[in-house]
C-alpha cells in the first residue's frame, strides 16, 4: 500500500527532478537522517551530502543510517547548528539545501528549531547555494 500523497512527497519529487549525481547537497536539519540518505541516493558516490543537527542523538542516528545505507564515503553529519553551514561550504558551491523544521522524532520536544538560528541558516543558504534560475518563485 502506498503512502498518502503529501508535502514530503511533493518536496521529494521536486528535489529528485533537480538534483543530479555529483551534486553537493546539505540537509540543514538532520533529525533521524532520512533526508540525508535521500539526498545521498540522488548525488551518488560522485557527490557529497553534509547534514547538521544540534542534538547528539540526532547526529548518532543519522551517522548510523548513513553507514547502514552505504553512504559514509560521501555523506557526513556534524554536530553544529544549521546557522553555521556557511563555515562548511564555499559561496555558490551547494546545489540543494533542505530543511525539515520541528523536533527530533521520538526526541525531546523542548529542543526544536528556533526562528533565530533558522533565519541565520536561511541567510547562509542564500550565500552558499548556487545562483541558478528556479522554476518556482519565492
Amino acid at each position: 500500500m502506498s503512502r498518502p500523497f503529501g508535502a514530503l512527497q511533493v518536496a521529494h519529487q521536486f528535489i529528485e527532478s533537480h538534483v543530479r549525481p555529483g551534486a553537493f547537497c546539505i540537509d540543514a536539519t538532520a533529525g533521524r537522517g532520512n533526508d540525508t540518505v535521500f539526498l545521498a541516493s540522488l548525488v551518488g558516490e560522485t557527490g557529497k551530502v553534509l547534514a547538521f543537527d544540534i542534538q547528539p542523538e540526532a547526529v548518532e542516528s543519522t551517522r548510523a543510517l548513513i553507514g547502514e545505507r552505504g553512504c559514509s564515503g560521501f555523506a557526513r553529519v556534524v554536530l553544529d547548528s544549521h546557522a553555521n553551514m556557511a563555515r562548511y561550504a564555499a559561496p555558490g558551491s551547494v546545489d540543494c539545501i533542505v530543511f525539515n523544521f520541528g523536533w527530533l522524532p521520538g526526541g525531546d520536544h523542548s529542543v526544536n528549531t528556533r526562528a533565530e538560528s533558522s533565519i541565520a541558516a536561511r541567510n547562509s543558504a542564500e550565500i552558499i547555494a548556487q545562483n541558478t534560475t528556479s522554476e518556482i518563485s519565492p
